[in-house]
């Protein structure tokens, strides 16, 4: 074929389009087949779907699949294997937890020996066997269970997984150390997973079952891993981390939340990614434009690391790790448990407030320092960058954290997690911001003479590291109103003020429902003409969370640091009423 991009070659093409063909009538045939067998799904509480719906799709994937393997990798063709039969063995009669984890260790185990592949195997970075082999196995055995949690809506694994294939594609084909074998293998598992897609989209007509899902993982895992990944340390690591983002931030996520509401990891249940996208309003094919979208800009993330030089690699990576945490807080606000388990309960928010500064910590040391770094990469290239990294960027890095953290704190830029942010708190960040960058220039003076810096790197960093904490300040509210938008239900919101100011709302609810208003006893119904009694900031949480608010409409005058919207601000986002005098 002519006109094809760099490094594509026919045969891939060819490949990827024989494997979405073939595993898209062998997916509606093995549906057909599983229907007459009773091989099928039924629906259960702790599951999304809604009736009983054919299994039996993993076996269309795996058998498309294994053609690929059959040139790509031997020996993960029969690691495959061994987790397919694993999982059709437990769609049929069931295998527990730890048989099902012992199994796919010796799979692993099998990759890591790679008795079948010349050369030895592919690890998950470069390092004494002592380290590196045990990881890469706990590697493949986490890929493969991440994978197989994400599988919990229609068309969500086998999607993001086509996805993420397409980045090793890219990266298998691109680079100076191209390998055709294992871009043949991608492109056949990319081709098979959209071809699969077409019964498996909502509404599923047929679904992959751990017979597919644990494959699905086991492969991509194993495809990452085989990628050429030049540089070393950490790159090695990043590379594989980002592209497989999706389902790892799935499996924190659904950890951190049953942790949080003294939930069993292991128990199910609806809490996952894609049920916190329904929750907060979108509809199930939204809410996989979103994983598939989240995914591609990992995969992106992953390129970058993979392309791009030290200064690039490392901004990346930080600003991508960043933006993961606070996907993460935005998700964790929506509401998938029981009232009595919900961790952001105010029973428990105190207990967990110290973890939710630690990770506020965690995102600022990271945009910070993707920051400082990045203004090197801004004002420097080629051999002076790495001059300059070397002899003053990394020298000074702790130094730059720490004044940038201190400064912050000094300004009570630490709340835990940012519900709502105001122009007094953007002129605090541009004050802390501002003093962090003169202690930095009186430390490199007093230090070093200023050897080495550059004032337009102090000026850059100082511009960066302003768009970064703003940023993360507002990320929640910027997430909310993203996803609000692409929401098919208008928001649940309860107005802090009398029944009175309802004429006056029209122009403010906007992609809103209000439901009633808080105040005085509890929570009135909309059809409640009395203005409240304002109760205390506890109080007033509390009557909000019965209303299973999302949004408080503030009608009243009250003061920027009255303790009432303090407390309500921490728990909900704040909209004022235009009416009011605030």
């Amino acid at each position: 074929m002519n006109g094809l991009p760099p490094g594509v070659r026919a045969e891939h093409v060819l490949a990827f389009v024989a494997a979405l063909v073939a595993c898209a009538g062998g997916a509606h045939l093995a549906a057909g087949a599983a229907r007459r067998l009773g091989f099928v799904a039924t629906p259960r509480a702790d599951r999304w779907s809604r009736g009983a719906v054919p299994l039996g799709g993993g076996v269309a994937v795996v058998a498309v699949l294994s053609g690929g393997l059959w040139f790509g990798s031997p020996d993960l063709l029969v690691a495959v294997a061994a987790v397919f039969l694993l999982g059709l063995v437990d769609d049929l009669r069931g295998v527990s937890p730890p048989a099902k984890l012992v199994v796919q260790t010796l799979a692993a185990c099998w990759m890591v020996a790679a008795p079948l592949t010349d050369g030895g195997p592919s690890l998950l970075f470069r390092a004494p066997n002592a380290l590196a082999l045990p990881l890469t196995i706990v590697w493949y055995v986490g890929v493969c269970n991440a994978v197989n949690l994400l599988d919990n809506m229609d068309g969500s694994a086998a999607g993001v997984v086509a996805v993420a294939t397409a980045f090793v594609y890219v990266l298998a084909v691109g680079g100076l150390s191209p390998d055709p074998r294992l871009a043949t293998a991608a492109a056949v598992l990319a081709g098979a997973c959209l071809g699969f897609l077409s019964a498996n989209f909502p509404p599923a007509r047929v679904f992959l079952g751990d017979a597919g899902s644990l494959p699905l993982g086991f492969a991509l895992a194993g495809l990452a891993i085989s990628l050429p990944r030049g540089g070393g340390g950490l790159r090695e690591l990043a590379i594989p981390a980002f592209l497989l983002g999706t389902p790892i931030f799935d499996t924190a996520l659904v950890w951190f939340g049953r942790r949080a509401a003294r939930r069993p990891f292991l128990a199910g249940g609806t809490d996952h990614t894609t049920h916190r996208l329904v929750a907060l309003g979108l509809s199930e094919r939204r809410t996989l434009v979103v994983l598939y979208g989240a995914t591609a800009a990992l995969g992106g993330v992953a390129l970058a690391i993979a392309r791009g030089g030290l200064g690039t690699a490392v901004i990346t990576a930080l600003a991508g790790g960043a933006a993961l945490v606070l996907g993460g807080l935005l998700l964790g606000e929506a509401r998938v448990y029981p009232a009595a388990q919900d961790s952001l309960s105010a029973r428990s928010a105190g207990r967990w407030r110290p973890l939710l500064y630690s990770v506020e910590l965690l995102v600022d040391v990271g945009l910070l320092s993707a920051a400082w770094l990045g203004a090197y990469a801004l004002r420097f290239d080629g051999e002076d960058l790495a001059f300059y990294l070397r002899a003053s960027a990394l020298p000074a890095l702790p130094v730059v954290i720490g004044a940038k953290v201190l400064s912050l704190f000094a300004f009570r830029l630490y709340r835990g997690v940012w519900k709502n942010i105001a122009g007094r708190d953007l002129f605090a960040i541009g004050k802390a911001v501002s003093l962090a960058s003169l202690i930095i220039v009186v430390a490199a003076t007093g230090l070093q003479r200023f050897e080495h810096y550059s004032r337009g790197v102090v000026v850059i960093d100082w511009l960066l590291s302003l768009g970064a904490v703003a940023f993360s300040r507002s990320a929640l509210r910027l997430g909310r109103d993203a996803l609000s938008g692409l929401a098919d239900r208008p928001r649940r919101a309860v107005l802090l003020g009398p029944r009175g100011l309802l004429p006056l709302l029209e122009r403010d609810l906007d992609g809103l429902e209000l439901v009633g208003t808080i105040g005085g006893s509890g929570f009135e119904g909309a059809d409640s003409s009395e203005s409240p009694d304002l109760a205390d900031g506890a109080g007033l949480v509390e009557q909000a969370r019965a209303a299973e608010a999302e949004v408080v409409l503030v009608g009243l005058p009250l003061a920027p640091n009255d303790p009432r919207l303090g407390a309500l601000g921490r728990a909900f986002e704040l909209r004022w009423v235009r009416a009011s005098t605030h």
